[in-house]
């Protein structure tokens, strides 16, 4: 009845059609749908489609006559393009039809105007590398796509520079989600991602999620230039979760802090900073200016996590919030620093005599510190009903 069903959907037998959602597993029957899809042209004018495949491991992959090639050959026909979100599980892929499935997707004649989200289970990082490199090498554009997710392997640095061209082309215009692992000791990714989001493309990206590796002397110095340079961009003022992992050294932590307090970011509501050393009182105190309300006027969410915080750097920040506006927080999140009671009892004062100045505060979180039952009974006393120990 595959075919049947596609043959009724291209016909539009059911012009009052909106929605339809399919799961599919890679076999004859998605070839069925497919061959069903492109026998008519008159699908209903509304219908969007949600395709999800699944696994079968009975289909051999490279066999030519492989359920994912007939897609691609629906797919690159126009006859699809009403297509909304295509999603898999794991081991849909190798890394033919990737390739073939990448190049459907940006043929002009697809006309994927539609197309919101691509999340694809792409654990082999291989098979997502052919797959972002058929998209870039085709000159159409997916105008309406929020999410590319190939299962997390997009954080891997060997698909960075494939990204990157995506976004800085123009042909990812809507794409609002993007994470990347910035390898250091590249430069030519770091000056790709750079331009990227120098790029006036740029400005649709709402979340950005950045990892570091870095093993060389220059790869420091290649780290200050890139978040010096990208987090001033004029075209991230719409961005609004921020992710940042794995900044060990004292001049990457002042030039993360001096990116953020460039003042572009005023749309930025969560900031999350995992694995960002303030070990120092200096790395704590730039932490304190970026932190203003001023430059980040809309931030509600705060975590700085695993980052060996002392009780001193807490200080620093408690102080600074006392003395300069805060921005309008909502949520903290210290998990797994190195607070005592000793920071316990800077928190326990400013939230005890300076509550007003974080008026919409409703939890933080402290768990995996160090801290005593003495501080735990200070902090509880102070915030009975936000503090999570």
């Amino acid at each position: 009845g595959g075919a049947e069903l596609g043959k009724a959907l291209s016909e539009g037998k059911v012009p009052s059609l909106r929605s339809v959602k399919l799961g599919l597993p890679v076999r004859e029957m998605l070839s069925a749908v497919c061959d069903g899809l492109c026998a008519g042209t008159s699908p209903p004018p509304l219908m969007r489609m949600q395709l999800f495949l699944h696994n079968d491991t009975d289909v051999v992959h490279g066999d030519p006559s492989h359920p994912i090639l007939r897609l691609a050959e629906a797919i690159r026909s126009g006859r699809m393009f009403f297509l909304q979100k295509l999603s898999s599980d794991h081991a849909c892929f190798d890394g033919a039809t990737a390739t073939l499935l990448g190049e459907a997707l940006m043929h002009k004649k697809a006309n994927l105007v539609f197309l919101e989200e691509i999340s694809l289970e792409m654990p082999q990082i291989d098979v997502s590398a052919f797959f972002l490199d058929a998209m870039c090498a085709r000159g159409g554009c997916l105008p309406s796509l929020r999410m590319l997710d190939l299962g997390g392997v997009s954080l891997n640095v060997d698909l960075s520079a494939s990204l990157s061209t995506l976004i800085s082309s123009g042909r990812l215009p809507s794409l609002s989600e993007c994470q990347v692992s910035v390898d250091l000791n590249r430069e030519d990714l770091v000056d790709a991602f750079e331009k990227s989001l120098m790029s006036p493309h740029s400005a649709s990206l709402r979340r950005i999620q950045l990892y570091f590796s870095y093993l060389s002397a220059n790869s420091l110095m290649q780290l200050t230039r890139f978040l010096l340079t990208c987090l001033a961009s004029e075209y991230l003022t719409k961005l609004e979760v921020l992710e940042v992992k794995e900044i060990g050294e004292n001049a990457g932590v002042l030039s993360l802090c001096e990116g953020i307090g460039k003042g572009k970011l005023v749309s930025l509501r969560e900031l999350t900073l995992r694995e960002v050393s303030f070990e120092f009182e200096s790395e704590a105190s730039a932490l304190s200016a970026a932190l203003e309300a001023e430059k980040v006027p809309r931030l509600s969410v705060l975590k700085i996590i695993s980052a060996s915080m002392t009780d001193n750097g807490l200080k620093v920040l408690t102080e600074s919030w006392a003395s300069r506006p805060p921005p309008p927080l909502e949520h903290l999140d210290f998990f797994h620093n190195t607070f005592t009671d000793k920071g316990a009892e800077s928190l326990a004062e400013f939230f005890g005599s300076g509550s007003q100045r974080m008026p919409f505060l409703s939890k933080i979180s402290l768990r995996e510190n160090a801290i005593g039952e003495g501080g735990k009974a200070m902090l509880r006393k102070a915030l009975p009903d936000v503090v999570d120990l």
